[in-house]
């Protein structure tokens, strides 16, 4: 899918090819003028990047080239495109979804009855979002992204500790020669809170490394 896309991408440029130097052109000619500077700079700007950036959206796809050079055949492509990674995306999602439900119910998923009508919620939550105004699908997206912002941060916070921790036990092994090898225990970290990194436990380490360990 990613590859056919690309193709596409590669034919519109070769049709456009005479233009490319004009376009370094204008891109470096705008990127250090001081109207450039000043808008960068502007608040509504940094809003809305903040925003944007979040997620990705329309901005960068260079979706409306390939609608504009294949004529009829282009905003065919364009939406079977669009649907395709949607659903991929749709499945990455989920995917994350069912590992953090699996985390907080003893790295297990919950019971059937509970992941049948999460899965219908999500069915409604993906119909809405296709029939809804736009402006009201952007402000949601803002604020659904913008809390999984705030949950992250202090959660980052708290683990510092323990990157920190992780970050000087590498360093330590570096200064004494060793190629560094984690193991969870060394910082401080319960291992049964881990599938990996416990000690006895050589899985993740390369074949070369295991006799430094047990020297």
């Amino acid at each position: 899918m990613g590859i056919f896309y690309v193709l596409i991408a590669l034919i519109v440029i070769i049709a456009n090819v005479k233009n490319i130097p004009h376009m370094f052109g204008i891109i470096f000619e705008d990127a250090f003028n001081f109207k450039a500077i000043f808008g960068g700079v502007s608040g509504s700007c940094l809003v809305y990047g903040v925003k944007r950036g979040l997620y990705s959206n329309e901005a960068g796809v260079g979706s409306a080239p390939n609608a504009s050079l294949f004529g009829r055949v282009g905003p065919v492509f364009i939406t079977l495109a669009m649907i395709l990674f949607a659903f991929t995306t749709l499945l990455g999602n989920l995917y994350y979804t069912d590992n953090a439900l699996a985390y907080m119910n003893h790295k297990k998923l919950p019971g059937k009855k509970f992941m049948t009508g999460f899965k219908i919620f999500c069915i409604l939550v993906v119909f809405a979002g296709a029939v809804i105004p736009s402006k009201a699908a952007w402000a949601l997206a803002d604020i659904s992204m913008g809390g999984m912002t705030l949950i992250n941060i202090p959660a980052c916070v708290i683990l510092g500790g323990a990157v920190f921790k992780a970050l000087k036990d590498y360093e330590d092994q570096k200064k004494a020669g060793k190629n560094p090898i984690f193991f969870s225990k060394q910082i401080g970290l319960n291992e049964e809170d881990f599938d990996f990194w416990k000690e006895g436990d050589l899985s993740h380490v390369p074949e070369e490394d295991r006799e430094q360990i047990k020297a």
